[in-house]
Formats: structure tokens, C-alpha cells, sequence
């Protein structure tokens, strides 16, 4: 991680605690009133950082949900308002060990390619989204 002056942003998604001493937040709209992608961590004792990510990133967006599961530590981000103004469908999942996005669910751009990248790589998303937490199919 690189400490940073951190950006302004309102409406990213919540700030998801990692331990009691750090959490993470990813995207929403910065200074300039335009969605951002990336993630900021907080931590107790050095403040502001942002994490460097491996792939294909999710959309710029704000107002999307987050949660962490600190059995596989990953943070699932999914829905949000993109630039557009264009509602989101997607469900990514962002592995805080090796710092790679992957798109699990939707058909964003960002999503779409990633997802053709990881056919062309042999590879696939992570398969650790409990049940409860899949989208429902339309």
C-alpha cells in the first residue's frame, strides 16, 4: 500500500472494517463530482492509504454495497450508480491477499472483459460467494 493525500469522495461504499484497527472502502464520487475505482484503506496508526489492484477493475461508481468476509478475505462489492447516469448489476469480488478484482456477476464493460480475460487465461472467478449473497437471476 501507498500512503496518499486522500481524495475527497462521498457515497463509495461503506467503510468495511478489516480488524479492529483498519477498514476499506471502494469507489465513489470524488472531488470532481465524477465516479472513482479505486480502494482506500484506513488504518489506526498510519491513516489513508490506497490499495493497488491487479485486472480488470469494476466500474466507476458510487452508492454501491460492500461487505467483508474475513474467511477468505475479500471484500464483495455489487450494485451502484455509474457514470451515465447507469444503474449497476454487477457483483465483484476483490481478493485483499493478492489485490485482483474479479467480476463474479453482470454485464457492465468492466465485467464483460474481465470475464473474457479470465476465458482466455483458463482461470475463473472466485467461487466463494455464499448462496445468500449471489444476485437473484432476472
Amino acid at each position: 500500500m501507498v500512503a496518499i493525500r486522500l481524495i475527497r469522495r462521498v457515497s463509495g461504499s461503506q467503510l468495511v472494517p478489516l480488524s479492529s484497527t483498519t477498514a476499506v472502502a471502494f469507489g465513489g464520487l470524488g472531488t470532481n463530482s465524477k465516479p472513482v475505482h479505486n480502494c482506500v484503506v484506513f488504518d489506526a496508526k498510519s491513516g489513508w492509504s490506497t490499495m493497488e489492484a491487479a485486472g480488470t477493475r469494476p466500474p466507476r461508481s458510487a452508492g454501491q454495497s460492500a461487505v467483508y468476509d474475513p474467511n477468505t478475505y475479500q471484500m464483495i462489492v455489487s450494485f451502484g450508480l455509474a457514470a451515465g447516469p447507469t444503474l449497476l448489476d454487477d457483483m465483484w469480488i476483490y481478493d485483499l491477499s493478492s489485490l485482483i478484482w474479479a467480476c463474479k456477476e453482470g454485464l457492465s464493460r468492466e465485467c464483460l472483459a474481465d470475464k473474457q480475460q479470465r476465458v482466455n487465461a483458463g482461470t475463473a472467478a472466485p467461487s466463494k460467494v455464499p448462496a445468500n449473497m449471489r444476485p437473484s437471476k432476472r
